[in-house]
């Protein structure tokens, strides 16, 4: 499984990001206590399986607890220098379980009903999401539980009236503006930017789980879906932002049968 990531190796793998902004995005999910993550995952239910995929696993925050409660973890981003980063950590930290590849998560090659367990923490909204959900399907072993956190139109009006996590070189304002229109397009058939936000109603993806064949479990905001009824997980994000869904949790299962 590991030993535990230290200061140090946070420290050693942070010197080589190469995108000044990343690296308060990179401290600031790192300076989470790594119970949070783990308490989030265990109330999802998704431990003591065969094989996970972390889909869109960033700097491997989620990706290094996942480990530590399954048996063997697949992290894939489409960032090459993040899966860098991530090699790093866990080549320091002996993580042996883990394994690293990089991919868009629209199209990973990897043969249909693969993975026991797939993870996806605000990965979702950088895709074709309607392809991505199939796809997940698809790579699923019948029996498998698919979660993801995501964002309805909420979390952009909430980032064009809050400053959130700003940089020099990022603004969230122009991040949720430039969001909006993507989702327009996305929504109306023109063409869309594929390197910007798309929100996810929360409504249409529901409709879009089931039209693929996903058992729902639970739908719920962020931090909140708890199927242990321990209520130990920690929400990082609110629920709604004046009447608009923002950030929203789901939870759902590939049938062992088509329904």
């Amino acid at each position: 499984m590991g030993n535990i990531i230290t200061k140090e190796i946070l420290n050693n793998s942070s010197n080589i990001i190469k995108q000044k902004k990343d690296i308060g995005f990179f401290n600031r999910v790192w300076a989470t206590d790594i119970n949070v993550y783990l308490d989030r995952i265990k109330s999802i239910g998704m431990y003591n399986l065969e094989s996970v995929l972390d889909a869109g696993c960033g700097y491997g925050q989620w990706t290094y607890p996942l480990a530590q409660l399954n048996k063997k973890v697949l992290g894939i981003d489409v960032d090459k220098n993040r899966i860098e980063v991530v090699n790093q950590i866990v080549r320091q930290a002996y993580c042996e379980n883990i394994s690293l590849g990089v991919s868009d998560i629209e199209n990973i090659n990897y043969p249909k009903e693969t993975f026991n367990g797939i993870f996806c923490y605000s990965a979702l909204v950088f895709t074709d999401y309607k392809k991505t959900l199939q796809n997940f399907y698809n790579l699923l072993k019948p029996g498998g539980h698919f979660y993801f956190s995501t964002n309805d139109i909420g979390w952009y009006l909430y980032n064009l009236s809050n400053d959130h996590n700003s940089t020099d070189d990022f603004s969230t304002k122009e991040m949720a503006m430039s969001a909006i229109d993507n989702t327009i397009k996305y929504f109306t058939g023109d063409v869309y930017d594929r390197q910007k936000q798309i929100a996810m109603p929360k409504e249409h993806v529901k409709k879009l789980l089931f039209e693929i064949g996903f058992e729902l479990i639970e739908i719920n905001g962020d931090g909140k879906i708890d199927i242990n009824g321990e209520k130990k997980g920690v929400p990082f994000f609110e629920d709604s932002f004046n009447g608009f869904a923002m950030v929203y949790e789901v939870l759902c299962k590939r049938p062992l049968q088509r329904l």
